[in-house]
Parts: structure tokens; sequence; C-alpha cells
């Protein structure tokens, strides 16, 4: 896969090892361009050691923020997605996505 050009990038990319929990809160982080921190802060866990994140948990910070969120879609293939998207993939990881420019981060 070949970078994408400098000038197409509009987000920091953050970098999560195999060992970090919480893709959705990377997601985020690139996203609002807050800390790890301030953002795990956010979502209460409860007695959860891994901090694997929801839909929910992830409107209800981006909420919190004051971001108005658009309701949830199923694309069928990267066409379906427009604009900068949080997108689920296999339903278990989260990446953000700026179809304007196709880059995944």
């Amino acid at each position: 896969m070949t970078q994408p050009a400098a000038d197409k990038v509009r987000f920091n990319f953050v970098t999560q090892c195999p060992r970090d929990d919480g893709c959705g809160v990377f997601v985020l982080q690139m996203l609002t361009g807050k800390p790890y921190d301030q953002i795990a802060g956010m979502i209460d866990w409860g007695v959860q050691t891994n901090h694997y994140t929801t839909w929910k948990e992830l409107r209800g910070v981006l909420t919190a923020l004051g971001w108005q969120t658009g309701g949830l879609r199923k694309a069928e293939s990267w066409d379906d997605v427009c604009g900068v998207a949080v997108v689920d993939v296999e339903g278990d990881h989260f990446i953000l996505y700026d179809a304007d420019n196709g880059v995944f981060l």
C-alpha cells in the first residue's frame, strides 16, 4: 500500500500497538485531537480491564464533546462511505476513514 500524499492527510495518525486496547479510543483521539487519557476518561468501563469500545460509547464521547453524529449505516463497499467516517470493520475494530481523500487511519 502506498502512503497518501501529505496534502491529503487531514488528521494526525496515532499508532496503536498490538498490546494496546481501545481502538475506538485511538480513532476518537485522531478525530478530535484530544489526548488518549482524556478520551479514555470519558468512557465508563466499570470493572473491565480491557478498554474495548462500542458504537454507543464512541457516539457518547463525541456528543459530550459537542459533535453531531449521523446515524449508523451499513456499507456494502468503501464506495458507500462518504466524508469522514468512523467505520466498524468486521464487527470488532474501528478505523477512521477520510473518503474524500481515500485515506484510512
